[in-house]
């Protein structure tokens, strides 16, 4: 295993925890990460869900230099539109009328995790361990 010292230890390479470790990367914070799946697997991932990502995050993943790898295959979500059942009072949401760009993105999750997991691999700051299989937490 490894013996040198992390600030931070995070279980699990999912969206969140990766952005997570760039975030802290980008304030010089060790950090490891350790997944039950081999370093293979998370660059080879399979996944054919979508994520929908809110304008607030587009601009977390600026601020930690990943939004512009990702933009390119983000599509924008321009209008959201909101009903429950037959009631008439539907809550429409236009990005033209907030006049700051799209609502949100929609991006494949497998171009995601794979763009995030590579910058992490390049990271200094960050160190990752697969394979792990974590029997307690304490």
């Amino acid at each position: 295993m490894d013996n040198h010292q992390h600030n931070i230890i995070i279980v699990g390479s999912g969206l969140v925890g990766m952005t997570l470790a760039l975030m802290l990367s980008k304030l010089k914070l060790n950090v490891i990460i350790l997944d039950k799946n081999s370093k293979k697997n998370l660059l080879e991932v399979k996944d054919s869900r979508t994520s929908a990502i809110s304008q607030g995050s587009s601009r977390i993943l600026k601020e930690i230099s990943i939004w512009n790898k990702i933009k390119k295959k983000a599509q924008p979500i321009n209008e959201i539109n909101v009903s429950e059942g037959t009631n008439a009072n539907d809550l429409n949401f236009k990005s033209v009328s907030l006049n700051e760009g799209p609502l949100g993105y929609i991006v494949d999750n497998a171009f995601l995790k794979k763009t995030f997991f590579k910058e992490i691999l390049k990271s200094s700051f960050t160190k990752f361990i697969g394979e792990v299989n974590i029997k307690d937490v304490k």
